[in-house]
């Protein structure tokens, strides 16, 4: 514990002991504190003679550093509540606990790599405190200190750091902060990074917006691309990162391309975009894609067409995905699909021959404004005869196909 250069001394309530509120061994060695007398001292206004330091083992020490030292967290709590002098968390307080990895099972007889070394290498290629292009610190290094599990996987950090929320001391700092109240004791600046630390992988949105006007340094940690890929599991933690200050723009997520057979980036934000976060418009406005720097699938079979129907009324268009997808940072020019009309029908084109197709002329019109142009249709089998007959058919009057000729002009060859 620390030893404070010179005691505060009290004027008040003379009659009071501080030193009577502590439990010594061989009159110097302190073993314990007596929380009853403690809470009795409150209760009766001594908080001048409370703010007094004690001596001890490691010099004069503040009732408050051995209320924490000897686990009386609530002791702790009440004298910071109630005002007491000189209530600050030491530094060689421990926030934790944090974030312990897996053992390596890996086999070097037979060359063989265990389940914990795959997850972890696979799709990064970080080496040391060097980043690649799926990760990122989320802050200048410069601007932080480094959090004790910093490398750990995103799921055991979640978990330590639930842990460390329930601690008495930690979890009533963070319902202050939630509620926008003032913290009634100092913390050192590594100190309340890590509660920001603890108030991001919780989710606590309110307490990480307070606690960052407060901050001197930044939590740093590396945060994977991969980690991300369930946006499910990661939406409260990436919007409490993100009001708390945190810059995603360099992070990508590794994503499967089936038709270039190879695993491709793909940005985060737009990431999250295509797949249909419910939460989409709460992270919009922290991603400002540059100009020029839109991405834009790889490949011409890209099947991402998908991305951009409306939920509710599938296979149509949604507007407003297209819309949006400028904000995402998505080139929509590069999206294309294959849709089957019936089991003997399928044809494949881009969003704004698809919105055609669809008769909806409000999404034909986004598309057309952001660039895109007139395209035709690639048909299966017989596709002339197979489209009049389905034109004619019952079938046919609730589908949203409503322009023929249209159809035609973009399809000379029928």
């Amino acid at each position: 514990p620390r030893a404070p250069s010179r005691p505060c001394r009290g004027s008040a309530m003379e009659s009071l002991d501080v030193k009577e509120l502590v439990i010594y061994e061989d009159g110097r060695r302190v073993t314990g504190v007596r929380e009853f007398f403690v809470a009795k001292a409150l209760l009766e206004g001594h908080k001048e003679h409370l703010s007094e330091l004690v001596p001890s083992q490691w010099g004069l020490i503040h009732i408050f550093d051995l209320c924490l030292w000897f686990g009386h967290h609530d002791t702790a709590l009440a004298l910071c509540r109630l005002g007491v002098d000189g209530c600050s968390v030491p530094a060689y307080y421990d926030l934790g606990p944090y974030a312990a990895e897996p053992q390596c099972e890996c086999d070097e007889d037979d060359f063989s790599i265990c389940k914990w070394c795959y997850d972890y290498h696979n799709f990064c290629h970080c080496w040391g405190n060097q980043t690649c292009q799926y990760c990122s610190w989320w802050w200048p290094v410069e601007d932080g200190i480094w959090m004790k599990d910093w490398d750990a996987r995103l799921g055991f950090a979640v978990r330590a750091a639930a842990q460390a929320a329930q601690k008495p001391l930690l979890r009533e700092l963070l319902k202050m902060a939630r509620a926008g109240e003032e913290l009634p004791l100092a913390l050192p600046a590594e100190g309340m990074a890590r509660v920001l630390d603890v108030a991001i992988l919780t989710g606590d949105r309110e307490a990480a917006v307070h606690i960052s006007k407060k901050c001197q340094v930044w939590p740093l940690r590396r945060w994977r691309g991969r980690d991300f890929v369930d946006t499910k599991f990661c939406a409260r933690i990436l919007l409490a990162a993100l009001w708390a200050g945190a810059d995603f723009q360099s992070i990508h997520v590794p994503h499967f391309d089936f038709t270039l057979r190879e695993t491709i980036a793909i940005p985060l934000q737009a990431h999250i975009f295509l797949c249909r976060s419910e939460d989409w418009q709460d992270y919009a406005e922290f991603f400002k894609p540059a100009a020029g720097a839109e991405w834009r699938p790889t490949s011409t079979d890209n099947e991402m067409v998908g991305c951009f129907s409306g939920l509710a009324k599938w296979p149509l268009l949604s507007v407003d995905r297209i819309q949006g997808a400028p904000k995402a940072g998505i080139d929509i020019r590069k999206v294309r699909g294959a849709w089957g009309l019936r089991d003997t029908l399928h044809c494949s084109g881009s969003l704004l021959g698809l919105a055609i197709l669809y008769g909806q002329q409000d999404c034909a019109v986004a598309c057309a404004r952001l660039g895109l142009q007139q395209s035709g249709f690639e048909l299966n089998r017989d596709a002339n005869s197979v489209l009049r007959d389905y034109l004619h058919s019952e079938a046919s009057s609730d589908h949203p196909l409503l322009d023929y000729h249209l159809f035609l002009f973009l399809n000379e060859d029928l």
